[in-house]
């Protein structure tokens, strides 16, 4: 992949005051040029660069194991889910393993996973999906249990669909960086980067976007006490208060320093 320096330092903002990070959704509707979406893309490109090593699920190829890890992402949380799935994949180690699975066994082995009923579908639900070599993500959301967001992640990082998941942490981490509120404003936006994420770097660039802005979401841009002064993303977030981004210049340079991507 064509690689070229990621500037750290060459940020425009908007000329206006923003709240600051922990202060909730209300956040001024900022300007959203082509450049702004641009320069958040290549930051959570690099966060997801780094960020992929975490969860082994994002390391592979394979859309058995890629399947299970959105399918139980979507009432799990990814620490759960990190823990528990090897031993998953121990009981039932191939596709058709578990499709041919008793029930009882799978509930056995999938304790940890929450919502029983959910768990004692999913070897008819893995059977339905092995019925077809392509799934869009639309058509995905046919199948039982399988909500828009295990949808899209499946479509993402299964077959190569160009689609965003769009979770709390994305509404959090696009919302606040760009200053846009409202789900609906930001699914528009977050539409915006998907085309010029694929436009200029494709699926691969597409991917790891996807993978920071999960990262910045689950280790800086919380719900609740936000690491803003941490954040790779704070030199030029909206919902950081410009009185307080110096303090954090010299520590976003320093963590890009030699870090190249192009999108």
């Amino acid at each position: 992949m064509a690689r070229n320096h990621v500037d750290p330092h060459s940020s425009t903002r908007p000329a206006h005051s923003a709240p600051a990070c922990a202060s909730g959704a209300d956040y001024p509707v900022a300007p959203r040029g082509h450049e702004d979406l641009r320069r958040l893309v290549k930051r959570l490109a690099v966060e997801g660069e780094v960020f992929r090593g975490r969860y082994f699920w994002h390391q592979t190829s394979d859309p058995y194991m890629l399947f299970l890890a959105e399918f139980f992402l979507r009432r799990s949380n990814r620490t759960t889910v990190a823990r528990y799935l090897p031993s998953f994949l121990e009981h039932f180690p191939t596709a058709e393993a578990l499709v041919r699975a008793d029930v009882s066994a799978v509930l056995e082995a999938a304790s940890w996973a929450g919502l029983r009923a959910r768990t004692a579908s999913l070897p008819e639900v893995l059977a339905q999906f092995m019925e077809r070599t392509h799934w869009s993500a639309r058509e995905l959301m046919s199948l039982p249990h399988i909500g828009e967001y295990a949808a899209k992640g499946i479509a993402l990082y299964i077959f190569a669909e160009p689609v965003f998941p769009i979770d709390n942490n994305v509404l959090r981490v696009v919302g606040r960086y760009l200053g846009v509120a409202g789900r609906e404003n930001i699914a528009r936006t977050v539409e915006e980067l998907t085309n010029i994420t694929v436009n200029e770097g494709g699926m691969a660039a597409l991917r790891l976007a996807h993978m920071g802005a999960l990262a910045i979401g689950w280790e800086y841009c919380r719900a609740k006490n936000p690491r803003c002064e941490a954040c790779p993303l704070s030199e030029s977030c909206v919902a950081w208060p410009e009185d307080r981004r110096s303090a954090v210049v010299s520590y976003v340079g320093g963590a890009e320093q030699g870090l190249q991507y192009r999108i």
